[in-house]
């Protein structure tokens, strides 16, 4: 075929084509009823007109149009997403009117929300979802509110859709870690806190590297608790735990926690002998002297030459009725304190 003849056949297709558009009664009545604003009739008409003309990109704008205004807003930014993809002249219309919906329904989810109509927040904002699947803010708004209604798999399901979209949202990561951490889902919590120290640094990143710490230990993953401190490389917060507990008089916790805190920390350190003493302290409190003194004995080994030690040592042996032992660690003991 020669180019002109082919290009004879080319423009008499473009003419039939321009022809049937214009001569489709249903997408000419569909268009119609949306200029007079009757939503139902246009949906039918331009449904109808879709089905002959599946690539109409006019008649799936109007049709998404229609759509919204009926409350249809799934199908309506379906269709206002198949008239920007089968022809881009239709993006900065289509977008401009999706976008106006989006808005209305966005501030409505919000006033129902300030006026604790939860149920009519989460509609509004679901639909305002349809039109702008991958929108952070609006994806996070929802699953806020479906948080505080106790729907927590629905909220879990729209963070995750959020996180999608924007993988180093610090905001986000921070409101669906405490999210999961508040409704007893520690070890995906541990996930989205993994991910945000990422994006920390300095002391807000030992901060995040603290509290994952703490959630292997409330989920019972001893190894993976002090595999996560020691890692750290500070056993300050699990001491800091340690003195609460014994604040609390809760010994038996405290003597758990600084029994890690030794492990955790430097061999000979300051918080590594702190954590020795106060394991001692608590057995003594809780009064378990045998525990007390095999702490003792053994504390006194590795760092012989500090008089409180030997000093609890003795009154722990004084417990038992160890009288020979004792007076010889409270010897011990006087002659530390006059430098002998």
């Amino acid at each position: 075929m020669s180019l002109k003849r082919a290009m004879i056949a080319f423009l008499s297709i473009v003419f039939l084509l321009v022809i049937s558009c214009a001569g489709n009664p249903h997408f000419i009545g569909g268009k119609n009823y949306v200029n007079q604003q009757v939503w139902d009739k246009a949906v039918g008409e331009l449904e109808m007109a879709i089905e002959q003309q599946p690539s109409n990109a006019e008649a799936h704008y109007y049709l998404g149009w229609a759509y919204c205004e009926v409350g249809d807003f799934k199908r309506g930014g379906d269709s206002f997403g198949e008239s920007k993809r089968l022809n881009e002249a239709f993006g900065e219309k289509a977008d401009k009117k999706l976008e106006g919906y989006w808005s209305d329904l966005a501030a409505r989810g919000q006033e129902f929300k300030n006026g604790g109509r939860f149920e009519e927040a989460a509609e509004n904002l679901r639909n305002a979802i349809y039109l702008k699947p991958t929108n952070v803010r609006t994806l996070v708004f929802a699953g806020d509110i479906y948080s505080q209604m106790g729907q927590i798999d629905s909220a879990v399901e729209l963070y995750d859709k959020a996180i999608e979209s924007d993988p180093e949202n610090d905001t986000t990561l921070t409101n669906y870690a405490r999210l999961l951490e508040d409704n007893g889902r520690e070890e995906d919590a541990i996930v989205q806190y993994d991910r945000l120290v990422q994006l920390r640094e300095g002391d807000d990143k030992k901060l995040l590297q603290g509290k994952i710490c703490q959630l292997y230990a409330r989920i019972g993953d001893s190894e993976k608790e002090l595999e996560c401190y020691r890692s750290l490389g500070d056993a300050s917060p699990i001491m800091n735990l340690a003195y609460e507990a014994y604040d609390k008089e809760d010994f038996a916790t405290a003597k758990e926690l600084y029994g890690k805190a030794k492990s955790v920390a430097a061999p000979g350190s300051p918080d590594y002998f702190d954590a020795f003493y106060f394991m001692m302290v608590s057995s003594y409190k809780a009064e378990e002297w045998d525990d007390a003194i095999e702490l003792g004995e053994a504390l006194v080994r590795e760092a012989p030459d500090d008089p409180k030690y030997w000093s609890l040592l003795g009154n722990s042996y004084t417990k038992l009725g160890r009288g020979q032992d004792a007076l010889r660690a409270l010897k011990r003991k006087q002659d530390l304190e006059l430098g002998h």
